[in-house]
């Protein structure tokens, strides 16, 4: 809970209040959004990695079979991307 107290020389209309005066009043301040989503891109980055290390060494596949598969993922990718983009310059 907070109060705020206004004297004559603080009096204005709330309407005249912007956004940082009024977070000042109340004691909190802007967030920089900006920052915040880079560390948690970061950390989502860095857990998929993790993951994705742990996920290849624990597996019951030997190395060229993983191998296989993961390029195979990626050519499914590009064939899909090239027919995707082989369709958009007709859409509209």
């Amino acid at each position: 809970m907070f109060a705020v107290v206004i004297t004559k020389g603080m009096s204005m209309k709330i309407k005249e209040l912007s956004r940082e005066k009024l977070l000042d009043l109340v004691g909190l301040q802007k967030r920089n959004t900006a920052r915040t989503w880079l560390g948690a891109s970061g950390i989502l980055g860095v857990g998929l990695v993790v993951g994705a290390g742990l996920a290849m060494l624990l597996t019951p596949l030997t190395g060229r079979e993983v191998r296989d598969s993961i390029s195979g993922g990626f050519r499914r990718v590009r064939r899909r991307a090239s027919a995707i983009s082989a369709v958009l310059p007709f859409v509209r």
